[in-house]
């Protein structure tokens, strides 16, 4: 993998980390809030897409076993 396409690939990396924990913080401040309804939609996505990305990224960088 060219240089370019690994830093781009680990900025993605970084990116979706930082997204999964964001979702996480909104989900959990919903829950206290008592809305009910919006909660398990931050913490859907989050189950949904978080573990797809971080393999695929994991993988194209070459830290997966």
């Amino acid at each position: 993998m060219e240089r370019k396409t690994q830093e781009n690939v680990y900025t993605a990396f970084v990116g979706e980390a930082k997204a999964y924990f964001r979702l996480r913080a909104y989900g959990e401040k919903a829950r206290q809030e008592g809305e009910k309804q919006a909660a398990p939609l931050f913490a859907g996505h989050t189950r949904r897409g978080a573990r797809a990305h971080h393999q695929a990224h994991e993988s194209a960088l070459g830290y997966s076993g």
